[in-house]
């Protein structure tokens, strides 16, 4: 699936972890795969990792939502309803819906 495809908006964020040894970070959302269904654990990996912004400026008000996504590059964008954007410049992504 394409990384604008991934179902992001409205996902809500619970942590980002990076690993500087292993040049990866782990995004943990719970997301709404079937918007006629509960949002359920996800996690959004990143490996290859050579840049990670995550401003905490909160622009437009707290939030921990998703507003919308978008890749430009090799940098992965996430823009929160905070108004901040988190940019991840990596290699490649994966996502995976995990069990409750």
């Amino acid at each position: 699936m394409e990384f604008e495809q991934l179902p992001l908006h409205d996902a809500q964020l619970s942590d980002v972890c990076v690993c500087w040894k292993s040049h990866s970070v782990r995004i943990t959302l719970s997301c709404f795969v079937n918007f006629s269904l509960p949002a359920s654990p996800c996690e959004l990996s990143f490996s290859s990792v050579t840049s990670v912004d995550i401003p905490m400026k909160f622009p437009w008000g707290e939030s921990n939502s998703v507003n919308n996504s978008w890749l430009e590059g090799c940098s992965y964008h996430i823009e929160m309803q905070s108004g901040d954007v988190l940019k991840i410049d990596a290699g490649e992504y994966s996502f995976e819906q995990k069990d409750l």
